[in-house]
């Protein structure tokens, strides 16, 4: 779920360089760039099908979906010939980040140092379930999005804790005070030696 990628890949659009349809609004896709650029991922497109209105083509033609093809040099899917059923590949892009693999969900275990039965009342779920998707069974999107947004909350909490145990750990800085240097004191005030302070009011005219 979490890749090493390289700067120019995160400021790069988001662009496909193939996309070809699966069963139940999957699609298989490949990144020319952006952030997962390099990559191949399966997508499950059915989230935003379902959700949308102008999508409803692609639900009542199942066939329909299996036409998807680029356009816009793989910025943009379409799947009818007037080009007016499409999804951007920006929006492709966020539907994968928002879906786990088995490795993606054993990796996320495995840095936050959970046990299956941890997972299982953190995310709300039975550990024979967590143990079903640690075997392979496919993980529903609500758990990535779970996963996602702790990952968030983690990130988000990092820099405080760090802060907070840094202010723990050293010492609170003094602040240097220097003892006045040694003068004398002309009408109630405190002047240097050095300093010609006027001391009645006909050095001032």
């Amino acid at each position: 779920m979490l890749h090493a990628i390289s700067f120019h890949s995160q400021l790069a659009k988001p662009v496909l360089a193939s996309i070809s349809p699966k069963k139940k609004f999957h699609a298989v896709v490949t990144w020319k760039s952006g952030r997962r650029a390099g990559k191949r991922d399966v997508v499950d497109l059915s989230p935003t099908i379902k959700a949308l209105k102008m999508y409803e083509p692609l639900l009542r033609n199942p066939r329909l979906f299996k036409a998807v093809r680029l356009v816009d040099g793989g910025q943009v899917v379409v799947w009818d010939e007037d080009e007016q059923i499409d999804m951007p590949a920006s929006h492709i892009e966020q539907l994968a980040k928002e879906q786990m693999s088995t490795a993606d969900f054993s990796e996320f275990l495995r840095q936050n140092r959970l046990t299956q039965t941890a997972a299982a009342a953190l995310l709300g779920y039975s550990r024979r379930q967590i143990a079903n998707y640690v075997a392979g069974a496919p993980i529903p999107r609500v758990i990535a999005l779970a996963c996602l947004g702790l990952e968030h909350r983690k990130q988000m909490d990092t820099p405080y804790i760090q802060t907070t145990a840094a202010s723990t750990d050293q010492a609170s800085p003094k602040l240097a005070i220097q003892e006045p240097k040694q003068g004398r004191k002309v009408n109630g005030l405190h002047v240097l030696d050095e300093t010609k302070f006027p001391s009645s009011a006909d050095e001032l005219a």
